[in-house]
């Protein structure tokens, strides 16, 4: 390479660089920097070394001029003036800001792009994290990035399970609340405090109820920015809240029902609430706006002797990926016949089904809430069941131009 006075204007301004190619390199080309100094083609080996584009066309061990970032290419052909450019992870020109392509500059005319600062293509280098464990979390924002979107869901409650003496319904939990923002100013390096919260843990033999989902969110210098509640457990009789958007946007989880065999509250959506649990003759819902639907339930069947009321399946997750089409209610079942659990929303996964049995389902990820449970009783003998365990939370960190929660390029790059 030589001297960096070249980086100076010359040529109309067009801060070219000499740089040994290390291959043949195309007129207009996006080039990245080896670790010999040399240059090569960019693609997805070297997406993140790019440097500029080739002025004219480079024969392999030929010196060349590249157009660095800060500089002119007028190498380019049929450009739309005012349109901004990318490069993709295969290293050709592209309009889509979409994914992980990188964006160069601006067209001023049909065959020149006036290219970016580096420092600006460092600060819009997209990325995401995902935090799926229940605990806590320190995440260091990375190097030029100073805005970030986020999505947080609370934890499903679990259902209520009976107590060998059937002093206690056996209620759904509520479900989960989600919360999400578009934009959150940060600094480079700083250190935010992320909560996963925790599905309530199922059992049996609970007459005060199930447990309650632990709360999500994301904490910014002492100051929460995001928070999502957790469902409330199942209760004996009276109904089980869903999770409440305490800071952000979003949609409240589920209710559960109260009573033995009542489904789980499905987890909330990005424009709404999730979908309320069935038991006996009440269906379970759908939901409102991107959150999983309630679990179904199960009603009382006597059949040769046996007595019993299946335990209500679980309620649907939500997905964290972006907002999406919502889960479907989970069957309502009248007759004793096996309950089908909640859709998940926005890709998130459905609550469990329950068959022949007293035992309830689980929640879907994620903030899925989980059914109350049943009984059997034959032959003068009851056999009581016990509530599975709910869904867990997450907290989803995405950075990078032209990406923002509910939907706009949420996906994982």
């Amino acid at each position: 390479m030589s001297n960096l006075s070249e980086l100076l204007p010359t040529g109309g301004g067009q801060n070219a660089v000499e740089f040994v190619a290390a291959e043949n390199i195309a007129s207009g080309q996006a080039v990245a920097l080896k670790t010999d100094g040399k240059i090569e083609a960019a693609d997805s080996a070297n997406f993140t070394n790019i440097i500029g584009l080739a002025a004219a066309a480079i024969t392999s061990g030929a010196t060349g001029d590249i157009n660095v970032f800060g500089g002119i290419n007028e190498a380019q052909s049929s450009l739309t003036i005012g349109t901004n450019y990318y490069i993709n992870s295969s290293g050709s020109l592209t309009t889509s800001s979409s994914g992980s392509n990188i964006k160069l500059g601006q067209a001023i005319s049909a065959t020149t792009i006036n290219l970016l600062d580096y420092p600006s293509v460092l600060a819009i280098a997209p990325g995401q994290q995902a935090y799926t464990a229940a605990g806590s979390y320190s995440f260091v924002v990375p190097a030029g990035i100073t805005s970030i979107s986020a999505v947080v869901v609370g934890g499903g409650g679990s259902g209520l399970g009976l107590n060998a003496s059937a002093t206690a319904d056996g209620g759904g939990g509520g479900g989960g609340a989600l919360a999400y923002l578009s934009t959150l100013a940060v600094t480079s390096g700083e250190t935010l405090t992320v909560q996963v919260g925790a599905g309530g843990a199922g059992g049996g033999g609970a007459s005060g109820g199930g447990n309650s989902g632990g709360t999500s969110s994301i904490v910014q210098s002492s100051a929460t920015k995001l928070s999502a509640g957790g469902g409330t457990g199942g209760q004996a009789g009276p109904n089980a809240a869903g999770g409440t958007v305490n800071v952000g946007t979003g949609g409240a989880g589920g209710v559960g029902l109260g009573g033995t065999g009542a489904g789980g509250g499905g987890a909330g959506g990005y424009s709404g609430a999730g979908g309320q649990s069935g038991y006996a003759s009440s269906a379970s819902t759908t939901p409102t706006g991107g959150g999983g639907g309630g679990g179904g339930s199960a009603g009382t069947l006597s059949s040769g002797g046996v007595q019993y009321r299946r335990g209500g399946s679980g309620g649907g997750g939500v997905g964290i990926l972006g907002a999406g089409s919502s889960g479907a209610a989970g069957s309502g079942n009248y007759q004793g016949n096996p309950s089908t659990g909640g859709g998940g929303g926005s890709n998130g996964t459905a609550g469990s089904n329950v068959g022949a049995s007293q035992n309830s389902g689980a929640g879907g990820l994620y903030g899925g809430a989980s059914g109350g449970a049943g009984y059997v009783y034959q032959g003068g003998v009851s056999s009581w069941g016990t509530g599975a365990s709910a869904q867990g939370g997450a907290v989803r960190i995405i950075w990078g131009e032209g990406r923002a929660y509910p939907s706009t390029n949420t996906g994982d790059v």
